[in-house]
């Protein structure tokens, strides 16, 4: 009895040195051969950009010193592959990890980056320290996983630890901790906006490289760069994160974006950018209250290791911009200032600020004198789906605030802005993910969008017209009427704020009755009344929405080479294009027996470019008609009583068709 007490006594002993143990030791059940050795595992400090350790605050949702998960990976002296393995859940500096026995093994820690980003590696050490993740947006630069703080995790990298590994037991080397370095660079933005008549709105950052190397690569020079190559494909954009304030601080956490330096920069107002390269720089974005024909005001800021030359961004790096805007100076090329246009392109879930200044720069002149004024409202006129867009007046800065609040949902809209009950000016607002910018083609010299204006999808020869169809235009006209359905016929329901209406929310009206008299005719009412198509009679007022009569119609409505007008319907930097744009060879024409049955497609250049052929507005009615037979196209040409447009159908590739100015044709925007 005595013998089985004792054994049961020393049981309960070894039960519970075991238990100790496992506190501080955290394994998982595939790490269970190899030798225990125990480590210090510390997250490391960033360091200013001239290499001074520094350490700011955490953010609200971001956490700089947690290791919530840690990968350990060995290699041999000679590179190769030895063993790995993973920790979910790392709740003390100290842990025991099992190596395999070796003498000056190779050894890795990376924390943050989740179970699966090594889960399936066996490779050499050459093929390790190639590894990267592959960024897409903003967010996959954080651990996002269950954390213990609930904040946002920074992924870190250990330098390489040289280890010799006994085979006859436990090692202990947590006296000297294995230091976590960032993945990542941190810029700080404080700022103070003291350009007078000038609102602060939107910022964010531009050019991040798409990918993130596990380990570090080489240090910063003036010549090598990292990644080694970088094209609009291969970078992304964060969303724009909203101001109201022209005082604050904004932080951002990035991968790094070694673009090495301008040497030959002897100012600050030269750091603008490397020509075909893609560096790291803030956007802050603003609008000025004035009266002028100013849209969108960029500031662009390079982090790097002065403000004059260095382009490097490196990983566990903090870049502290100070934005003191107090001019906009002509020579500072780091200042763009985009025109004025009468269509916004919105990313859903995203917002986009409309200057209501516009309004006065048309032949009616100036509509309101302080565009600050809160006596100015806003209204939707029509949308393409229930709550797709949410417009509200941003007085101090001048501006409608259109919200695209769903993620998901794409289509158009038009707001407005009103004093009373009368509409002063309106806007296409285009909800897509599309930015023409960066996805466009190059054809017969002109960089040309890859989809129709309005469109919310890029015409690829399979797709249908309520895709990638677009809107209509009359022509001369800054607003749009509503495009077709899949099958080509009219979309039955349109909606404005809050009710639903028929017919695509047009109504119609004689443009022959409802003018006034010279010199601006029906531009009054046309502006008054964006979602009005007014028809014009063939006999008697030339078929013109703008004059009622056969006389005073306006030619300088559209025009492209001259400066783009203010009645031009293309975004920011776009306009419609003018006689010769298009070329009259080199048309795969539809058919009922090709793959084109639906669309012609422009062949320039080893390039397709798709035309659908969704017909027209009637001039007479405002009804559809030729769908699925005809594409037609305005230039911003006319002649005549008339205007040109490009005509496309079975059987021809017409560049010279003119036609009634009250037409409701297509329009293909062009890069200014």
């Amino acid at each position: 009895m005595k013998r089985y007490g004792f054994l049961i006594a020393f049981m309960a002993i070894i039960l519970s040195l075991a238990s100790c143990s496992q506190e501080l030791a955290v394994t998982s059940p595939a790490e269970e051969d190899g030798i225990p050795v125990r480590f210090s595992v510390v997250a490391g400090t960033m360091k200013n950009a001239s290499g001074v350790v520094t350490k700011s605050a955490d953010l609200p949702t971001v956490s700089e010193s947690e290791i919530t998960n840690l990968w350990v990976v060995q290699f041999s002296s000679t590179g190769a592959y030895m063993k790995s393995s993973y920790h979910p859940t790392v709740n003390a500096s100290v842990i025991d990890v099992r190596l395999l026995a070796g003498s000056n093994t190779h050894v890795y820690f990376f924390a943050n980056w989740g179970d699966s980003i090594l889960s399936s590696f066996s490779g050499t050490e050459t093929t390790f320290s190639a590894l990267t993740k592959t960024l897409t947006k903003e967010s996959d630069v954080y651990y996002n996983g269950t954390t213990l703080s609930g904040k946002k995790n920074l992924p870190m990298a250990s330098a390489m630890q040289t280890i010799t590994v006994l085979s006859n037991g436990y090692v202990d080397l947590s006296a000297s901790p294995v230091v976590m370095n960032y993945a990542v660079a941190r810029i700080d933005l404080p700022y103070n906006i003291t350009l007078p008549n000038f609102a602060l709105r939107r910022i964010r950052v531009c050019n991040i490289p798409k990918v993130m190397e596990l380990g570090a690569p080489a240090v910063a020079t003036t010549t090598a760069t990292y990644p080694s190559a970088l094209t609009s494909s291969t970078v992304f954009n964060t969303n724009y994160t909203d101001v109201s304030s022209n005082t604050g601080t904004i932080t951002y956490y990035v991968p790094e974006n070694q673009r090495g330096q301008a040497t030959s920069n002897t100012t600050e107002l030269q750091k603008t950018g490397l020509s075909g390269d893609y560096p790291t720089y803030i956007d802050l974005v603003g609008y000025t209250t004035l009266n002028d024909s100013r849209g969108e005001i960029h500031y662009r800021m390079y982090p790097g290791a002065d403000v004059i030359k260095d382009y490097n961004v490196v990983r566990s790096t903090q870049y502290t911009l100070t934005a003191n805007l107090a001019g906009v100076s002509p020579i500072d090329g780091r200042i763009t200032q985009l025109s004025l246009a009468n269509s916004y392109i919105v990313a859903p879930g995203q917002s986009v600020y409309i200057p209501v200044k516009r309004a006065n720069q048309s032949d009616l002149g100036i509509r309101f004198l302080d565009v600050t004024s809160g006596s100015l409202t806003t209204s939707i006129v029509w949308q393409s789906a229930s709550g797709l867009v949410t417009p509200t007046m941003d007085n101090a800065s001048g501006c409608i605030k259109v919200t695209a609040p769903s993620a998901t949902a794409t289509g158009n809209a038009v707001v407005a802005v009103k004093s009373g009950s009368t509409i002063l000016w309106s806007w296409h607002v285009w909800v897509t993910g599309y930015d023409p910018n960066v996805t466009n083609m190059t054809q017969n010299g002109l960089v040309w969008m890859d989809r129709n204006l309005g469109a919310i999808a890029a015409c690829t020869g399979s797709n249908t017209f309520d895709q990638c169809g677009g809107l209509f235009y009359q022509w001369g006209r800054k607003d749009p009427f509503p495009g077709v359905n899949s099958s080509g016929g009219e979309t039955s329901t349109y909606y404005n704020g809050s009710t639903t209406a028929t017919n695509g929310l047009y109504a119609t009206a004689n443009a022959t009755t409802t003018g006034t008299s010279a010199p601006n005719y029906n531009l009054p009412l046309a502006i008054q009344n964006p979602s009005t198509f007014y028809y014009g009679v063939t006999s008697g007022n030339n078929g013109d929405w703008y004059t009622p009569g056969s006389s005073g119609q306006n030619n300088n409505l559209w025009v492209m080479g001259l400066g783009k007008t203010v009645y031009d319907p293309c975004p920011a930097g776009w306009e419609v294009p003018g006689i010769g744009s298009w070329t009259s060879s080199s048309w795969n024409l539809p058919s009922a027996t090709t793959s084109y049955s639906n669309y012609a497609v422009w062949t320039l250049g080893g390039v397709n470019s798709y035309y659908p052929i969704t017909g027209q507005r009637v001039v007479g009615t405002g009804s559809l008609d030729w769908q699925g037979s005809h594409g037609c196209y305005w230039y911003s040409t006319n002649t005549g009583v008339r205007a040109y447009f490009l005509y496309v159908d079975s059987g021809n590739a017409n560049l010279l068709y003119f036609e009634y100015r009250a037409q409701g044709f297509k329009v293909r925007c062009v890069k200014e």
